[in-house]
């Protein structure tokens, strides 16, 4: 009995599976929270290039308008 009780408790008394399940839970949220970090991330360098790179374009249209008069 205390061989079986040991191989499936830790010295504190919480069950090793248990363990391993509350353990995988808070990693599966983490990575989940990461994956939403890195979205948020790529959206808004997506976001902000697109702003530099309309505001060149505009800034080029100005230049080739200004050398055309």
């Amino acid at each position: 009995m205390d061989v079986a009780r040991e191989l499936t408790f830790h010295s504190n008394g919480v069950e090793k599976e248990t363990y391993a399940k509350s353990l995988q839970y808070i990693s599966d949220q983490v990575r989940k929270m990461e994956q939403k970090l890195i979205m948020k991330v790529d959206d808004t360098i997506e976001h902000r290039f697109n702003e530099q790179y309309k505001e060149a374009q505009q800034t080029k249209r100005s230049i080739v308008k200004l050398y055309k008069n």
